[in-house]
């Protein structure tokens, strides 16, 4: 289900699109405090058409989160 958030709706129809979303993390062990948060996660596409590749384009993804 993640890998279908990170893929905007209707890429194949634009060049490059991009997408923000938040995902609830829990408590982790690490920080002292035991606290939970929010990660945010920021993906982009980038589309190249290309005639000499089957489905004739490639696809570049970039995700960042924090």
């Amino acid at each position: 289900m993640l890998a279908e958030l990170m893929l905007p709706d209707q890429v194949h129809n634009r060049e490059e699109d991009w997408t923000i979303f938040f995902l609830h993390k829990g408590p982790d062990e690490g920080e002292p405090d035991g606290e939970a948060g929010l990660m945010y996660v920021l993906s982009l596409v980038n589309k190249k058409l290309d005639q000499s590749v089957k489905r004739y384009c490639n696809l570049n993804t970039v995700k960042h989160a924090n």
